[in-house]
């Protein structure tokens, strides 16, 4: 079930991701908390694609209530406002 909806918040957060991560990304690290949060069944490419689009929503200034609030919107009932905050800190500490 987490899997199918990160696939959707991948999706929302595609649109204009377009940078790759940056040199000092530990991408292992980023999987181990998603596995250990129970997210290991993720495909890897929608995890990234979600974990940059986050690292770019900062980049750019967008506030972190804004980006909480997208991936909380964007996901159903199974990923509540902790999920939201949890991809959030792992992206932030591991890939931006």
């Amino acid at each position: 079930m987490k899997k199918a909806l990160l696939s959707l918040i991948a999706a929302t957060f595609a649109v204009g991701l377009a940078t790759a991560g940056s040199a000092h990304a530990d991408e292992d690290g980023f999987f181990v908390d998603l596995t250990d949060y129970g997210y290991g069944d993720t495909s890897t490419d929608t995890a990234l694609q979600l974990g940059y689009a986050i690292c770019e929503d900062v980049q750019n200034g967008v506030p972190q209530q804004a980006t909480l609030d997208a991936i909380y919107e964007n996901t159903g009932d199974a990923v509540d406002v902790a999920d939201a905050k949890f991809l959030y800190k792992a992206a932030i500490v591991n890939l931006c």
